[in-house]
């Protein structure tokens, strides 16, 4: 049996790269997105794997680490279940007007081979796609939700725009509430930028 770890399943702009940055905060070694994956195999065999459904390269890549966010995990919550059994997951909610904006304002009109795998072959851009990209964002969430129906111990629903984020996460993970800020990157991305810069400057004084 592989062992378990915790994925943040939630889809890209909502808040994914603050729990990125909260699992490496309390510790956990963090896959970032899917930058290991694509150092490890291309970019073409990796998507290649990925429309394949054919998931053990990227599995042997995934044991490497302990938390994961963003692509392409949240996208592959089913068979990670599976594969990692009692894992927790972390869906992150956004409103979906200001997701969706938020989201055309990002990718705009570019193409991406993600995108297209996540929305369709045909959908690789928001712009001119908005309600398709909105259904298929809708039916995500609902579909993580009734997979873990029976058991709402594997799965944390969060929307960081209501919650200080600490608390959830930390009671969800049974794991001490750090006295540093929650990293609400787009929040207060300035006072956590100058703590990191005192760290830095503590740890090269110290060596």
């Amino acid at each position: 049996m592989s062992e378990s770890k915790i994925f943040g399943i939630g889809f890209h702009k909502t808040g994914l790269t603050s729990l990125g940055e909260a699992f490496e905060m309390l510790g956990y070694k963090t896959c970032h997105k899917a930058k290991p994956v694509r150092d490890k195999l291309g970019q073409a065999e990796m998507m290649d794997l990925l429309h394949a459904n054919d998931l053990e390269p990227i599995f042997e890549i995934a044991m490497a680490f302990e938390a994961f966010q963003d692509n392409p995990w949240f996208n592959l919550y089913k068979q990670l279940d599976e594969q990692f059994p009692n894992s927790k997951f972390v869906l992150t909610l956004r409103d979906e007007t200001s997701w969706i904006k938020s989201v055309v304002s990002h990718f705009g009109t570019t193409q991406r081979h993600f995108r297209k795998w996540v929305y369709g072959s045909d959908l690789g851009s928001p712009a001119g796609n908005e309600e398709k990209y909105l259904e298929r964002y809708r039916q995500h969430n609902s579909d993580v939700i009734k997979h873990f129906a029976s058991r709402s111990g594997q799965l944390l629903v969060v929307n960081w725009k209501e919650v200080d984020g600490w608390e959830q996460l930390c009671a969800f993970l049974h794991k001490p509430i750090p006295k540093e800020l929650f990293p609400h990157l787009n929040r207060n991305r300035g006072k956590l930028g100058f703590k990191k810069k005192i760290k830095r400057w503590v740890k090269s004084f110290l060596k």
